[in-house]
């Protein structure tokens, strides 16, 4: 590998956006099946998380389960926000509406005359013309003072636009992965304090649906970073560079292997299937013709087989298992069972050298050589 390669690995910013992207497109699949996001619809609508979030804060709401939503949403803004906490208990007989003068969600407690307004910007819709201003005069001609005002969007970046009135603004993300976040702050609470196992379970789908949709944009935010880092023309070219040498990288292992098992006696041939890819085979003994392949995958990991064509379904898996425990090899593989194997798959003993259990392929290398002239020998 020349300089002008190892120069894009030694690039900092390139290995912070590589390994950022690739913790957040893990942590971003443990949140990607969820009721809602199955259906393409649900996260397009525009009044769909206001219709989620109101159906949880309103005390008459479908929950039945009173206030308790409500409560830790205020506790959650006076403890992580500006929300002052003598303003708690202001909201003891609240109400909350859904479109009332055009507000998206407003809790209002008629008795205090207090009140805070919730806009939702999740699905980073526009800022109309002095529309917080507008909600805001509209709150106070009704005689209610107005103790903030909470701008949420899907990580927190879209910052309310300023106010001629003054109002606290607290501007808040739905996930950014902090515990300043609706998912932490307030969703994962309420699951703790939820009564009813159905609204547990709405709770924990809207949590991983924000998840992922949070997820999601930070994957879209490197994407962005790496775009911008990699338009220069020679980068491109590097790239394209330390891409080709990758994909040889499999053929490169296989051929140190060759190399390495030159006597893979009992196995009177082999054959090599693809680039990364070889059979030891022809080894008959009885009605029995054993083969081993070996295979390095392009992800780095690499895996050995041991099976036997000349028998099929569980005739197959047992002949190869009695082998094993003859030359008592059984436990240097996986526990396979009779009533496990796929008729319809390929019958044998496998043994994984997954990448991520080490720190390099050539410790992978290093395993799966001596694994197998070891394991040759013993077949002998």
């Amino acid at each position: 590998m020349n300089s002008k390669t190892l120069s894009i690995l030694s690039n900092q910013e390139l290995k912070k956006i590589i390994d950022d992207f690739d913790k957040i497109g893990s942590d971003k699949e443990l949140f990607k099946y969820n009721i809602f996001s199955i259906s393409k619809l649900g996260t397009q609508l525009e009044d769909f998380h206001s219709d989620i979030i109101y159906s949880l804060l309103n005390p008459k709401g479908l929950h039945n389960e009173g206030n308790i939503y409500l409560k830790l949403f205020l506790e959650f803004l006076s403890n992580k926000y500006l929300l002052k906490k003598t303003h708690l208990t202001n909201f003891d007989n609240a109400e909350v509406y859904r479109e009332a003068g055009r507000l998206d969600i407003s809790i209002i407690d008629y008795t205090s005359k207090k009140a805070i307004i919730f806009e939702n910007k999740i699905n980073n819709a526009p800022d109309m013309a002095n529309q917080l201003d507008r909600y805001f005069i509209w709150c106070k001609d009704r005689g209610l003072e107005v103790v903030g005002i909470v701008y949420l969007s899907l990580r927190g970046f879209k910052l309310a636009p300023i106010m001629e009135n003054g109002a606290n603004v607290f501007n808040i993300g739905a996930f950014n992965n902090t515990s300043n976040d609706i998912v932490s702050g307030w969703l994962i609470p309420s699951i703790g304090v939820s009564k009813n196992i159905e609204n547990t379970s709405l709770i924990i789908q809207y949590k991983k649906l924000l998840t992922f949709l949070g997820y999601k944009s930070m994957e879209t935010e490197l994407l962005n970073e790496f775009y911008e880092l990699a338009s220069d023309k020679k980068l491109i070219e590097k790239i394209d560079k330390l891409k080709e040498l990758s994909d040889k990288i499999p053929e490169f292992r296989m051929d140190k292997l060759v190399k390495e098992i030159d006597d893979y006696k009992p196995f009177k041939k082999t054959y090599r299937y693809r680039n990364n890819h070889i059979l030891f085979e022809n080894f008959y003994e009885n009605d029995n013709n054993f083969k081993i392949d070996i295979v390095f995958e392009n992800s780095g990991s690499a895996f050995l087989h041991f099976w036997n064509p000349a028998k099929s379904g569980k005739y197959a898996f047992l002949s190869i298992k009695q082998k094993l425990v003859e030359i008592d090899y059984l436990n240097n593989f996986p526990t396979q069972n009779e009533d496990e194997i796929d008729e319809n798959g390929w019958i044998g003993f496998r043994k994984y050298f997954d990448i991520k259990n080490y720190n390099t392929m050539q410790e992978i290398d290093e395993k799966i050589i001596d694994f197998t002239k070891k394991f040759m020998n013993e077949l002998k």
